[in-house]
């Protein structure tokens, strides 16, 4: 079931999203970072949520600030931590 509410919410989720969210953790994006991460989130949330998100992560790595794929790995431990017990 929780997969199911998470797939609603990555299919109604924006760019504008991304952008607000990074700002709330004070981290400011590039237009080309908002276009990696959201394009990365749109394909790959399931293996971010439910598997070893490093290899997506990894994947990301050269074409993001490295201040920004840090801030999104410690966000990403966090929110799997702050939620585990529902996924």
């Amino acid at each position: 079931m929780i997969e199911k509410l998470i797939e609603k919410y990555i299919d109604r989720l924006t760019k504008q999203d991304i952008i607000t969210f990074a700002n709330n953790n004070n981290t400011f994006l590039s237009s080309n970072e908002v276009d990696v991460i959201y394009n990365t989130i749109k394909t790959y949330w399931k293996d971010i949520i439910f598997n070893d998100y490093n290899a997506i992560l990894n994947g990301i790595k050269n074409k993001i600030n490295p201040t920004t794929y840090i801030k999104m790995k410690e966000l990403i431990l966090l929110y799997k931590d702050k939620y585990k017990s529902y996924l």
